[in-house]
């Protein structure tokens, strides 16, 4: 039962990873919506850019500040910096998705697409639903409009998320295959050793 497997907690690290991507497809859905002229891409860019900070968490969420640390040190000048409220959105997508990807499940997986279970996952699951609703209160969308721009976001999660997945498995993979390869050409090396001193 996936509630029986535990999963990581994130690290310092990939939470300042998770800040990072927090920010790139905010960035990127900018860009697109910027693109067309029609009045719900102009309503996406501006809350879009609400949603861009200068670095700096304050008050409630000041603990926060450490997961702005390497975005800040790569940073020239054009990154999206997320603000704590889209940051904890992405943590909440994270923390969930990381209770489904993970090898000890894959098996699991073989039958159904992957992607769509993710994305019906995350988009049901309460917290989600909570940090969502708080990066678009008071916002000028209809409802039709949060939905498209939820779903539309948490696909571009899941899509990056599955793809890091697959290359870490595909890696650990090969990892273990040469280690396995390694010992057969041991055990065949003194096979053979063994056969010419017969």
């Amino acid at each position: 039962m996936q509630s029986e497997i535990n999963f990581a907690k994130l690290s310092k690290h990939e939470e300042q990873v998770l800040n990072y991507v927090g920010g790139y497809i905010p960035s990127a859905l900018r860009k697109h919506y910027k693109k067309s002229q029609n009045l719900t891409s102009q309503k996406y860019v501006d809350i879009l850019n609400t949603w861009c900070t200068d670095g700096h968490y304050e008050g409630q969420y000041s603990f926060l500040q450490y997961t702005q640390e390497w975005i800040n040190a790569q940073n020239r000048g054009k990154l999206f910096k997320p603000n704590a409220e889209l940051y904890l959105f992405f943590r909440a997508l994270e923390n969930e998705t990381r209770k489904h990807l993970n090898t000890a499940l894959l098996g699991k997986y073989r039958d159904i697409n992957l992607r769509e279970f993710l994305i019906q996952k995350l988009t049901t699951k309460y917290l989600v639903q909570s940090y969502w609703s708080r990066l678009v209160n008071g916002k000028c969308l209809s409802s039709t409009e949060s939905k498209h721009l939820f779903y539309v976001i948490v696909n571009y999660f899941v899509n990056i998320r599955i793809k890091a997945f697959v290359v870490v498995f595909i890696d650990l993979k090969k990892v273990q295959d040469k280690t396995l390869s390694r010992k057969g050409s041991k055990s065949l090396r003194k096979q053979l050793d063994q056969n010419k001193e017969s």
